[in-house]
């Protein structure tokens, strides 16, 4: 649905006390131009919604929709079922910086993926922007999207990332399109809608990373115990607090919900509606 190129990249280590911790993680920097190769007509992606949209249809090609064979506890258990790799997008909102308005939004890994951060800003009515940071981390005993979290926070990932948009600055041409469009949609902030991955997506999320929470995981307090998985509320609360609205510095007010359904494949075929093989 678009054609897109490359225009810089570069990358970051972080790295802790010399022998004792050393490599703690990484993050990579994409800048991306995007075009739409047929934009419905009269549509702009300075309308806040066409980005919206496009953004969400980007999701949808992009590796953000990789899916991966599920886990069942019955060994015996062959059923052909696809979980999703990813929960994106996540804690969407809109910031104003340097007069520019940027689709923000957050990609969390369900089994050992990086986290994705990512802003988005329209160049014209059929072009885009996008910043995208993905970020690793490692550690020892932590195999798994949930323990690196409780080992590694994310914390100073995402001060160099904001610190580095908050960098950043768009000089637009005197013949740019960004003009009435653009300025309109300054004044309508509070009209602005969000993408977020809908309930179904969620609680299928949900489950998906508590199978996976004993990924290259030992509880060394009980090393002899047969599950090693989190408890299902732990990872519940996990899941809630990522997808809790955390706004940003120069966040704009918030417009309606666009949803982002996530289909499960089952024997090649596409679901309207995710399926959780396990009740959760």
């Amino acid at each position: 649905h678009k054609t897109s190129v490359i225009i810089y990249s570069s990358s970051w280590e972080y790295r802790g006390l010399p022998i004792l911790e050393g490599y703690c993680g990484d993050i990579l920097f994409f800048v991306t131009l995007s075009r739409l190769k047929n934009p419905p007509i009269n549509s702009s992606l300075h309308s806040p919604e066409a980005l919206a949209n496009a953004v969400l249809k980007e999701h949808d090609v992009s590796f953000l929709s990789r899916t991966h064979e599920a886990r069942f506890d019955d060994p015996y258990d062959l059923t052909e079922l696809q979980w999703p790799t990813y929960l994106s997008p996540i804690n969407s909102q809109w910031l104003k910086k340097d007069n520019i308005q940027w689709l923000y939004c957050e990609s969390q890994p369900l089994v050992k993926d990086k986290n994705i951060v990512t802003y988005y800003t329209p160049l014209s009515h059929d072009t885009y922007l996008s910043f995208q940071f993905l970020i690793t981390r490692s550690a020892m005993n932590a195999g798994n999207a949930y323990r690196i979290e409780q080992r590694i926070p994310l914390t100073n990932f995402l001060t160099l990332v904001h610190n580095i948009m908050d960098s950043v600055k768009i000089n637009f041409s005197s013949n740019s399109e960004k003009s009435e469009e653009n300025q309109e949609r300054e004044v309508n902030a509070s009209d602005m809608p969000i993408i977020e991955a809908s309930p179904e997506y969620i609680e299928l999320a949900k489950h998906v990373l508590y199978m996976w929470s004993a990924r290259e995981y030992t509880d060394t307090k009980n090393p002899k115990k047969k599950d090693h998985r989190a408890s299902k509320e732990e990872i519940s609360n996990f899941i809630d607090s990522k997808i809790k609205f955390r706004p940003l510095p120069n966040s704009l007010p918030r417009g309606k919900v666009i949803y982002r359904h996530f289909g499960v494949y089952e024997n090649g075929e596409k679901e309207v509606k995710p399926t959780i093989k396990t009740i959760w």
